[in-house]
């Protein structure tokens, strides 16, 4: 079969799915499939740009458009994903929780996905779309604009795990500094598995010496090559704020093949996949409505009654372990306060003669260009050290964090269990306990800009000191600069550890509960519907066996006898 033979009976899919949700009230899933629908109908494909916080995602993102879109900085995005797709005329649309959904300027957009316009996504903003008549949009790739590391294969928010179905292809974005670092290596061994177009970027490479590049490239290369167990391909070296130099080029080139070459076959592979998962949620909304309405009422209202109880008795062992595992939380807590003392006491004695002998064989300098340095070196030395302290500590911090949620991993396996004996459709396998945090990172270190500046009072003495003493003020300013900076930095690193532990609980505690949520409201919906056809007598409840039997044989995939 053609690709556009394929096409074409996906949309007719699509077209179908929104129409039997329509026909059952089913609110959601309509919304879902006429989404779907618009998909099929565009033929988009969805390529997500991912990396660490820093990595420089959205500028990219800008670059590759020629114009400034996504907002940029050093602010976190919000848990709100940005879609950039192909329109006649530039226009911005704004989806939210609530299902409503509002056009805005695209140059508004940063009030709906920056953390500082919108702390905590306290406006409830799902995804922002932005239509651009872009070329290298035109052939129906979307590029996608994450809120973090693991925004879209992590489940972090609610909003991202709904969109995880779309993803068909990844933009990786990567680094020197760390070249890769650990939550990045887990990040890609999970999208290995679910997407399989990877294109590698080491942005920023123009700050890197060609040594440099080339040792950070070999190891991402072979790091990449021993954990994902496929084939890497060239990591293009490129600067997002210098577009045409370096692999530029070769960058927008292997894009525009991919549209070209690739793009209707991601786009049918993508929606097919949702389709399929559509369907499912479908029958099973069909079959808890037939069954409603072949046993007497008062039958299914005890069960009802039943499984509201049962789920209220989950939550509350729920909301008591998590009382519980808070009190782990500030276990670790106090376990990583302890391991930053220990830590603040050793670093800057390691580091102050390194130091000093990196200023040391630089003292030819002029006194201020040598501070400029010294400087500099301080910052340098601060981040390695810290990078190391921090891949020391964080796996101690996910064995914490993987001892206490297996507590909460066996009771949701334990209550899921008790609804698959009672009869009821639980999805999925069991819940794993996780060795790794949900949450990407955020951490970005602060350089203390205003206390490394030199106020004109210092200047003017620095002057008129002889050289030698202005050799040991330089050397005193930039180790009392290093200090502060581990210092502050320290504290960030452990603020980010214990962050992502209480967030990466919260979330997974979320997802359990909201899955629970929708057998209970699975099941009140077919109460009602078997309430309104048993009122209408024998007559009306054959009636609507007759039309669910109808909806069930449209189901893409249906067979009949």
């Amino acid at each position: 079969m053609s690709y556009s033979g394929q096409d074409v009976g996906i949309r007719e899919n699509s077209s179908v799915l929104s129409r039997i949700a329509d026909e059952l009230g089913a609110r959601s899933i309509a919304e879902e499939a006429a989404a779907l629908s618009e998909r099929s109908e565009a033929g988009l494909f969805f390529m997500a740009c991912v990396g660490q916080f820093k990595r420089g995602k959205s500028t990219l993102l800008n670059a590759l458009l020629g114009e400034h879109i996504v907002p940029t900085g050093v602010v976190p995005v919000t848990t709100a994903v940005t879609v950039l797709r192909y329109g006649p005329r530039r226009e911005a649309r704004v989806r939210f929780a609530d299902g409503h959904s509002e056009s805005v300027e695209p140059e508004a957009i940063a009030s709906f996905v920056s953390e500082e316009e919108n702390p905590e996504n306290e406006k409830g903003v799902r995804a922002v779309e932005v239509f651009l008549p872009n070329p290298l949009l035109s052939g129906g790739m979307c590029l996608v604009d994450t809120p973090g590391i693991g925004s879209v294969f992590m489940n972090n928010t609610a909003a991202t795990r709904e969109f995880v179905p779309h993803i068909d292809a990844a933009l990786v974005v990567l680094g020197a500094d760390p070249p890769i670092s650990g939550e990045e290596l887990a990040l890609l061994k999970d999208v290995s598995t679910q997407v399989s177009v990877l294109v590698y970027i080491l942005n920023k490479s123009d700050r890197l010496s060609e040594a440099d590049r080339e040792q950070a490239i070999r190891f991402t290369e072979q790091i990449l090559s021993k954990h994902l167990k496929r084939e890497i391909g060239k990591i293009l070296e490129v600067s997002a704020i210098d577009p045409g130099a370096m692999d530029w080029n070769e960058l927008r080139s292997a894009l525009e093949k991919l549209a070209r070459d690739s793009g209707a076959n991601l786009a049918i592979q993508g929606a097919a996949r949702e389709a399929q998962r559509l369907v499912h949620e479908l029958r099973l909304e069909i079959s808890e409505r037939r069954l409603a309405l072949m046993r007497p009422i008062e039958d299914s209202q005890t069960r009802v009654e039943t499984l509201q109880a049962q789920v209220g008795r989950g939550e509350r062992a729920l909301r008591e372990l998590s009382y519980l595992l808070d009190s782990e939380y500030e276990q670790l807590s106090t376990i990583l306060d302890e391991k930053r003392d220990a830590f603040l006491e050793s670093a800057p004695g390691e580091l102050r003669p390194r130091l000093a002998d990196a200023i040391a064989a630089e003292q030819a300098k002029s006194i201020g260009k040598l501070r400029t340095r010294a400087l500099e070196l301080a910052r340098k030395f601060a981040e390695e050290i810290l990078n190391e302290w921090r891949a020391e500590i964080q796996p101690l911090a996910e064995r914490h964090y993987h001892e206490t949620e297996e507590r909460f991993v066996r009771l949701a396996n334990d209550f899921a269990g008790w609804l698959r004996d009672a009869g009821e459709e639980v999805d999925g396998e069991q819940l794993n306990p996780e060795s790794s945090f949900r949450i990407a990172s955020r951490l970005y270190y602060t350089s203390l800009i205003s206390y490394a500046s030199q106020t004109v009072p210092d200047w003017l003495l620095e002057k008129m000191r002889t050289r030698e003493k202005a050799l040991r003020s330089v050397l005193r300013d930039a180790q009392e600069y290093m200090t502060s900076l581990l210092a502050a930095n320290s504290s960030r690193v452990v603020h980010d550890i214990l962050k992502r532990a209480l967030e990466s609980r919260r979330q997974l505690e979320s997802v359990v509960r909201q899955h629970l949520q929708e057998i209970v409201d699975r099941a009140v919906r077919a109460l009602e519907t078997a309430q309104r056809a048993k009122a209408s007598g024998q007559a009306g409840v054959e009636e609507e066996l007759r039309r669910l039997a109808g909806l069930e044989t449209m189901l893409p995939g249906a067979t009949t006898e």
